[in-house]
């Protein structure tokens, strides 16, 4: 995805907030983690996340996972890569507890 200019700016301004900005990070990272630790004790395999997401390879079930999220209330959002899985963003509790729950619910694992 390309970034704005807009977002270039704010990403300077979040940069110099520095106590803000490493806030963010460790709530997301643990979030992240509790995400994480949640959907293995699902049964799902979840790789080692550096990032603000996690990985599901679900390969060629990646548009019957898709669908599923669609099929949620409220919609669970997530960045198919057809064939080979989704990437789940780290958002809010509650938004990630809809993934936990959307995943439980559904009858397979990968």
């Amino acid at each position: 995805f390309s970034v704005s200019h807009a977002a270039q700016l704010a990403a300077i301004a979040s940069i110099q907030a520095q106590q803000e900005l490493l806030a963010r990070v460790e709530a997301t990272v643990s979030e992240r983690a509790r995400v994480a630790t949640a959907l293995a004790e699902q049964g799902w395999t979840i790789p080692e996340a550096q990032g603000n997401f996690v990985w599901l390879a679900v390969g060629n079930k990646t548009a019957d996972l898709v669908a599923h999220f669609g099929a949620q209330n409220p919609v669970v959002l997530v960045r198919p890569f057809a064939g080979e899985g989704v990437r789940i963003s780290i958002g809010a509790p509650e938004e990630n507890d809809a993934v936990i729950a959307a995943l439980e619910a559904l009858p397979w694992r990968v």
